[in-house]
């Protein structure tokens, strides 16, 4: 089963910033905030966008996401 994914929007409402900023590539590697693309479309790992909003930013290593 793979993993519930969100939408830029689901992850701006979350973290309380604007669809925007979710989408700055500059603003998500600063934070530590893996993407994935499917189809074209920027997708966020739901347990990715959790741990961020628990631990705050983080520096992402070379681990793939999946």
């Amino acid at each position: 089963m793979e993993p519930p994914l969100m939408t830029p929007a689901q992850v701006a409402e979350w973290l309380g910033v604007s669809i925007e900023t979710v989408r700055d590539r500059e603003y998500r590697e600063k934070i530590g905030l893996r993407t994935l693309r499917i189809g074209g479309q920027l997708r966020f790992r739901q347990a990715d966008v959790e741990l961020l909003a628990e631990e705050g930013p983080r520096e992402l290593d070379d681990e793939p996401p999946f």
